[in-house]
């Protein structure tokens, strides 16, 4: 994803529709290391996710 408004700061976490796609079956994954992602503008509907039980 490519947003010229985010400065370089920002744009070098934008992530490619693959590895969104991998981090939403690690995200699924309760095994997964992975268990919080900071959403800007992809992810906001349709994805089913298992909530945050506890955060330490």
């Amino acid at each position: 994803m490519d947003d010229s408004s985010d400065g370089s700061e920002l744009a070098k976490h934008h992530t490619t529709k693959q590895q969104r796609k991998a981090l939403a079956e690690r995200m699924k994954d309760n095994n997964d290391e992975v268990k919080l992602v900071i959403v800007r503008n992809m992810w906001l509907t349709g994805f089913d996710a298992p909530s945050i039980v506890e955060v330490q």
